[in-house]
């Protein structure tokens, strides 16, 4: 993890030095988690796909600005990027996604693999509940079991603290399990 940490940032400095390359190093490592942290919590594959593209144009535009945090990684920096405009997105009062429609689409631009659309009955579930939590908790749920960020890596991300975090995910915890009961 530590070496891909370093390979990161080695790509970022090139970027930041007008390396294109890096630049489509970067896109390439990223694309598809960020993809499928937008495509969980919006209305359409389309519609992930345009936030996708949105959060990699605004990153060009910011990397000459970027300046990493301590202990802070350039994910938690272009997942911030991506929740600021999924947030942009939900202001646009556009409505919650259909994960319906995200099974049955597929874009041969990314490269998300198949199996990961094809759902079983419990995945499609907790998927369609996902989606009843509020924006926090559904953020901490997919950055935590989607992405595997830990802890502290979503609080820095989300700018609270790391109580907030655990909070927010023992309370979408237990209503994802209540919504699942009933």
């Amino acid at each position: 993890m530590e070496h891909e940490d370093q390979t990161i940032q080695a790509w970022v400095q090139a970027a930041q030095a007008g390396d294109e390359a890096s630049i489509g190093k970067l896109f390439e490592f990223f694309q598809n988690r960020i993809f499928r942290f937008l495509a969980y919590r919006v209305n359409s594959q389309a519609d992930a796909e345009d936030l996708t593209q949105t959060v990699f144009l605004e990153m060009i535009r910011g990397l000459p600005r970027y300046k990493p945090r301590r202990n802070a990684k350039f994910s938690t920096w272009l997942f911030q990027i991506a929740r600021h405009r999924l947030i942009d997105y939900y202001r646009s009062n556009k409505p919650v996604m259909e994960i319906g429609a995200l099974v049955e689409s597929k874009n041969p631009g990314l490269q998300v693999p198949a199996q990961e659309f094809e759902l079983d009955t419990r995945t499609k579930a907790l998927k369609q509940k996902l989606k009843l939590l509020t924006e926090k908790q559904q953020t901490v749920i997919c950055l935590m079991f989607v992405e595997n960020y830990d802890i502290s890596e979503i609080a820095s991300l989300m700018r609270i603290s790391a109580l907030q975090v655990r909070v927010l995910k023992h309370r979408a915890v237990k209503k994802l399990s209540q919504l699942l009961k009933e």
